[in-house]
């Protein structure tokens, strides 16, 4: 572990700091539970919205479940956690929290990198779902979303802990105002930072851009067709495919605007670690917000299915396999038209 402030002094870290920046401290720390404490009630909710239910249970309902689980999951004790340290710092030094940051910046960076593939997972279901619908059911079953969640914590924890635990912690930091950090470069600080965020974010931003030309597309054709009664189901598949794939679509915008600012302290201001440590904290409020109010998307997007259902059905009558069961009766046949078109 290293530690940044051995200077002999008992003088408590926070006790240095001006006025005005212990105030901001006391602002970020109030702030960033505050936006903790709204995520852990969202992601409850939108958990209880979305769970799937066993007679109905999908591939994609599943990974959607996951992924609101491992957003709950730091917002309920990864976020407070690193906060806690920083506060254990102010007050006993850097020697206790310093033990207990081994196992908490490992506890954040698993936890991160399973969101972000977690993400890149979904936008692959929904790619798949768009451009090959008739092997979707076949490819994207409820065991091969449970195997790519399994396998997502096995590869994270697999890559992640020889850069902390087993690494008995030689690469983990401790700020003198109590933020862990984990410093890796050359190389190997490459292959983690690609691992952990630019590759899962290429394959999201990827897929959600040729999600984004699907959505044009379809749209396109619905507009120059006329909805005959063998698409009325299909088009209700697609459509409710295309929402979804809206909304990972949305959610991979707000995770780049929340994560934004970290990712150009680190390439472009890292100097303000050491210069401004106070109010570089700042920027991991917005990375709280991202795991906070993702799942405010996810419900949106669960009423506007169930909206599309209900109007589906008052617009079209009963599903189509009711309806043709009615057109023929006896040996006669009976021309389908739809009531008012």
């Amino acid at each position: 572990m290293n530690y940044s402030n051995k200077n002999g002094s008992s003088e408590s870290p926070i006790t240095i700091l001006p006025l005005t920046k212990q105030r901001e401290l006391t602002a970020w720390i109030a702030t960033t539970l505050a936006v903790s404490v709204i995520g852990i009630l969202n992601n409850i909710f939108v958990l209880r919205v979305t769970w799937p239910v066993t007679q109905r249970i999908s591939g994609v309902s599943l990974l959607i479940s996951h992924f609101v689980v491992v957003n709950l999951l730091i917002c309920l004790v990864s976020l407070p956690a690193s906060i806690f340290v920083i506060i254990l710092t102010q007050h006993y030094g850097s020697l206790i929290a310093g033990r207990s940051c081994y196992y908490i910046q490992t506890l954040w960076i698993v936890n991160v990198s399973v969101v972000n593939w977690s993400d890149a997972g979904l936008v692959g279901n929904r790619f798949v779902a768009l451009y090959f619908p008739h092997s979707y059911k076949l490819w994207m079953t409820t065991r091969v979303s449970a195997a790519i969640i399994v396998g997502s914590w096995i590869l994270c924890i697999g890559v992640m802990l020889p850069f902390t635990l087993a690494s008995v912690g030689q690469r983990v930091a401790l700020s003198a105002l109590g933020q862990c950090s984990l410093v890796v470069t050359g190389r190997l600080g490459s292959f983690f930072n690609s691992f952990m965020a630019f590759v899962p974010y290429a394959v999201s931003g990827t897929g959600s851009l040729f999600i984004l030309r699907k959505c044009f597309g379809f749209s396109k054709l619905r507009s120059g067709r006329v909805r005959h009664e063998a698409r009325v189901q299909a088009d209700a598949t697609a459509n409710r495919r295309l929402i979804t794939a809206r909304m990972l679509l949305f959610t991979f915008l707000w995770c780049g605007v929340c994560m934004l600012p970290t990712y150009l302290t680190i390439v472009v201001f890292p100097w303000l670690y050491v210069s401004n440590s106070v109010s570089i904290l700042w920027t991991k409020t917005a990375m709280a917000c991202q795991y906070a109010f993702t799942p405010c998307i996810l419900l949106l997007t669960n009423r506007i299915i169930e909206n599309e259902r209900e109007s589906s059905l008052l617009e079209d009558g009963p599903p189509l396999s009711r309806q043709l069961l009615t057109l023929h009766q006896g040996d006669r046949r009976v021309q389908f038209r739809p009531h008012g078109r």
